[in-house]
């Protein structure tokens, strides 16, 4: 994720640059444009125009700054996710290599450790995910109409910022959590079929032990 500059102000532009009119004032003459009478009445066009474009001004500087800030958390959350995506397949995978194991202990325990490894890296994406989520929903982070309107249309919808998927990272942990648990319950029926097995078999007489006296 990258950040981006809409604001007139060259580099990144800080709160005063947009609060002081003097600043935007310089910026509209220089761009050919001249500044309207302080005694012209309010409904005078280029006092209208003039306001319009400082409104704009701000707006650009909100959405730039909101894009901006958000970039890291993005760029964190997006990290996370990869990684937690990469242990879940290395524990699929090590879930899958236990139907040709010969040493089948040793390849479980692969698997077990590949799962708490996974799950653990899937409780970061969910903080990160979560993180950004509170970012976004502070008042400092909410952006106005004017400059929502302005975002959408000068960045391209791939370079703007991802929509919240925090359900995404919910779900990815349920799912793991019900797989690891049928897992389970296939490797105890596994471990304990030699028992199952012996069980079923008839019963051999022993011979009682020397001095012991059967019944019957």
């Amino acid at each position: 994720m990258r950040t981006i500059s809409l604001h007139a102000v060259d580099g990144r532009p800080t709160a005063r640059d947009v609060q002081d009119v003097r600043s935007f004032a310089c910026r509209w003459t220089a761009a050919g444009n001249t500044i309207p009478s302080p005694d012209a009445p309010r409904g005078d066009p280029e006092w209208k125009r003039f306001l319009e474009s400082w409104w704009m001004e701000v707006a650009r500087f909100d959405a730039q700054e909101w894009h901006n800030a958000l970039v890291p958390l993005v760029d964190a959350e997006e990290k996370a996710r990869s990684r937690a995506q990469r242990a879940i397949d290395k524990a699929g995978a090590r879930w899958s290599a236990l139907d040709t194991a010969w040493a089948w202990h040793a390849a479980h325990h692969q698997y077990a450790r590949a799962f708490h490894t996974a799950r653990g890296l899937v409780l970061l994406w969910l903080a990160a995910a979560e993180a950004r989520a509170s970012a976004q929903a502070s008042p400092p982070q909410r952006l106005s109409a004017d400059a929502q309107a302005l975002y959408e249309r000068e960045v391209p919808e791939a370079e703007r910022i991802p929509a919240l998927d925090v359900d995404r990272a919910r779900d990815t942990l349920h799912h793991l959590d019900t797989t690891h648990q049928t897992n389970k319950a296939i490797a105890a029926e596994t471990l304990l079929l030699p028992a199952v097995h012996a069980s079923q078999q008839p019963a051999v007489a022993q011979p009682a032990p020397a001095g012991v006296r059967t019944v019957g």
